[in-house]
């Protein structure tokens, strides 16, 4: 799924909240060491945002050397509060998905389950075995896309008017899953001050992060998940229920 992810269609750059700027892609790279903290870090307890796509000539949607799936995912915007995420994708095709987050479970419904809500985990089946693309993993990390992050790949620092940016830089297999299958270039722009992604680029396609106005108060799972859910504890009791012998 990763999102990809978590991804969008989208022109240039965007501004963002929490002191995110447009990333500075052409200043020079200052190699300043890095400093504490964690390269990464996660969102806000309470939080939302927006990945945008942009996709490269050659790998526009429909011609011959794209390598994404059609119709092509062009925005997820992501909802937290807690460790409820809710994730929702627009497809080039004007189709939508909404997917939820409890924990390391995530319902949703597709037109692949006929409308009807599936859970998967990370070890959910797919034709091939387990299937990366079924299930977008927001325990470890709230940037699945970015796990390769490491002071190894770190190259410098950008700067402009609006902040300080640290770039990595590395050959990554697979960086999208479902967009992008062979090993490619990837750049990497985060912001020094929040430790937020600002850019994700390769040859193919360039994923620009949007952050926005948290929401106020505690995500609620609409009716049907929470049904969904009941049952699934219910059924899982039952089957870890101990049976005295006789």
């Amino acid at each position: 799924m990763i999102f990809l992810l978590t991804l969008a269609a989208g022109l240039g750059f965007c501004s963002a909240a929490w002191g995110q700027s447009p990333a500075p892609v052409e200043e020079k790279l200052e190699l300043i060491p890095l400093g504490p903290g964690p390269l990464l870090n996660r969102a806000p307890a309470f939080a939302k945002w927006t990945i945008t796509c942009a996709y490269s000539d050659a790998a526009q949607p429909g011609s011959p050397q794209e390598k994404h799936f059609a119709p092509a995912l062009q925005i997820v915007t992501v909802t937290k509060t807690n460790n409820i995420y809710d994730e929702q994708k627009v497809y080039s095709d004007g189709s939508k998905e909404e997917s939820w987050h409890v924990g390391s479970l995530q319902i949703e419904a597709t037109s692949f389950t006929n409308g009807k809500l599936m859970i998967y985990t990370p070890n959910s089946f797919g034709s091939g075995g387990i299937d990366p693309l079924l299930y977008t993993d927001y325990t470890a990390s709230d940037f699945p896309n970015l796990a390769w992050l490491s002071p190894r790949n770190y190259k410098g620092v950008q700067k402009n008017k609006k902040g300080e940016y640290m770039v990595f830089k590395d050959s990554i297999q697979n960086p999208f899953p479902g967009l992008n299958s062979a090993t490619s270039d990837a750049t990497a722009t985060i912001d020094s001050l929040t430790r937020l992604p600002v850019q994700i680029k390769t040859a193919a396609v360039t994923l620009n992060y949007i952050f926005e106005t948290p929401p106020q108060g505690l995500l609620v799972l609409p009716s049907d998940v929470q049904r969904l859910l009941y049952e699934r504890a219910n059924t899982y009791k039952t089957m870890t229920k101990r049976i005295p012998s006789y």
